[in-house]
């Protein structure tokens, strides 16, 4: 039975951190690439684990794993194969190179020319490459996950901004804090070696299907509309600003949007919030801006400007699944919580703007009220029961603000004060009647 995206997550990490020393940012780097069926560039300096990190996930999933060392010298059909005459059958035969796998580790990339740096572009965004002529599909499962060198620069070919853009995230890694490298020591004098991940107990979690099956369920997550246009104002604002000569594409905003759903997945939600959005946008957006000369020299980055686009966009409030789909699934309580949900919800559509937020609490004691006395058990344990009746107070208590919200008649400045402040009254006195008779019960 395939895993969840959570628990794949967890599994995941777990047993990096077996073999990884620190770079926490790095790992969850390649979780949300994972997830989001797109591909990772890693940058940072010599000796900073950039190819134990594929390695270690390569034996994580247990998938076909490939490695290319880039060099000057490197032909496009070392990459992704050719056709080669056989005497015998006096026929030509496809050889299918490296690139006709799972897991490929483009070990640094950026050493080789231009024309081989293109044999990825079709491979990574449709998932082929085309041999004499021919299409030839790549594995549903396939992850890029290229590393370069930030700092040394002779012999080498910087990347394109078409091969950046198709890259889903990039991740640093960095040195180690003092703890981290004592405790990388003390591993390595214990008899850890990276050469022999065996020795670190390192196993198989998951299989090629538990992956997928994980990123379809991450493409499900709910994203509401209002989320939808934070992430277009984020990506808009990079085109508009003064200081970058290139802001993000429309490629861009996909990722940012994949991205989100997998934060949301490895959190266990079924929803993206704005903080799953800009919890990655550092790591999708920033390799995809280029920043104007005259900014650079003042020593503006990518990160600067997205970290001010961040600040100055308005954040979405309400970007929950709507409480109809959320509802505790399986439970006998469901029917009584929409009836609750849209009783309180017809009420709240009476109120106006001080009265609404009056009535979310009052609806929040009524909720709870209503699935204590009201809730039958659904055949589960104690626990299950609980974290059932809680799945079913948020859902209805998300419900009612979201309704409150929508009917709101507009800021207190638009209406008239004497005629508000008699309704608000007997609304809320008629909602925390309705809470107390409930409570009765």
């Amino acid at each position: 039975m395939p895993v969840s995206a959570t628990e794949l997550a967890r599994r995941l990490q777990a047993g990096v951190d077996r073999v990884i020393v620190g770079n926490e940012r790095t790992s969850y780097a390649f979780l949300i690439a994972l997830l989001g069926n797109g591909h990772v560039l890693v940058e940072g300096v010599p000796g900073t684990a950039k190819t134990l990190f594929v390695r270690t996930f390569a034996v994580l999933l247990g998938v076909p794993f490939r490695r290319i060392q880039f060099t000057p010298d490197l032909m496009p059909s070392d990459v992704v194969g050719t056709t080669v005459f056989n005497p015998k059958t006096v026929e030509f035969a496809l050889r299918k190179g490296p690139i006709f796998t799972s897991l490929l580790l483009a070990d640094e990339i950026n050493r080789t020319p231009p024309k081989t740096q293109s044999a990825l572009l079709e491979a990574m965004e449709e998932r082929q490459v085309t041999i004499d002529g021919e299409s030839q599909p790549l594995p549903d499962l396939f992850l890029v996950c290229a590393t370069q060198n930030p700092i040394e620069f002779e012999g080498t070919y910087p990347l394109p901004e078409a091969q950046l853009d198709r890259f889903f995230v990039r991740a640093r890694t960095g040195y180690p804090s003092d703890v981290e490298e004592r405790k990388l020591l003390a591993r390595s004098a214990a008899g850890f070696a990276a050469r022999d991940l065996r020795t670190a107990g390192l196993e198989q979690v998951a299989v090629a299907s538990d992956v997928t099956a994980a990123q379809r369920d991450v493409r499900a997550i709910y994203v509401a509309e209002s989320l939808q246009g934070y992430i277009y104002q984020i990506v808009a604002r990079t085109r508009t600003s003064n200081d970058l000569a290139l802001g993000a594409s429309p490629r861009a905003a996909l990722a940012l949007l994949g991205a989100a759903q997998a934060a949301a997945a490895i959190e266990g939600r079924d929803f993206a919030s704005p903080d799953d959005v800009k919890g990655v946008a550092p790591l999708v957006l920033p390799h995809r801006l280029i920043v104007r000369p005259e900014a650079e020299i003042e020593g503006v980055t990518a990160e600067r400007v997205l970290e001010r686009i961040l600040a100055a966009v308005d954040v979405p409030k309400d970007v929950s699944r709507p409480a109809s789909a959320v509802v505790a699934e399986g439970c006998t309580a469901t029917p009584f919580a929409a009836e609750c949900s849209g009783d309180l919800a017809f009420r709240t559509r009476r109120l106006d703007a001080p009265c609404a937020r009056a009535a979310a609490c009052a609806c929040e004691r009524r909720a709870a009220s209503a699935v204590r006395v009201r809730h039958r058990p659904c055949g589960r344990g104690g626990a299950a029961r609980r974290r059932c009746r809680a799945r079913t107070v948020i859902a209805i208590v998300a419900h009612l603000a979201a309704s409150a919200r929508a009917h709101c008649p507009g800021p207190p400045g638009e209406r008239d004060v004497r005629r508000r402040e008699p309704r608000a009254t007997r609304g809320n006195d008629r909602l925390d009647r309705d809470s107390r008779a409930v409570d009765r019960l």
